[in-house]
């Protein structure tokens, strides 16, 4: 029981990091009305490409050798 109930809080602070995170980079992308449209684009590709390579590594990690 308290293994899962600091499962839980570990899912949850990780959720508020990554939500605080994600909200920081599209507001300072957002921020130079001039490049707002190239820094939005490389914030998408970098949320993107690590969306993807995240599980395949965190997969690779945990499969047994």
């Amino acid at each position: 029981m308290k293994s899962c109930m600091a499962a839980l809080l570990a899912a949850v602070l990780f959720g508020m990091y990554s939500g605080y995170f994600y909200f920081m980079f599209v507001y300072h992308s957002l921020i130079s009305p001039i490049n707002s449209t190239r820094y939005v684009a490389i914030n998408e590709i970098i949320v993107g490409v690590m969306g993807t390579i995240g599980p395949f590594a965190g997969g690779l990690l945990t499969t047994p050798s």
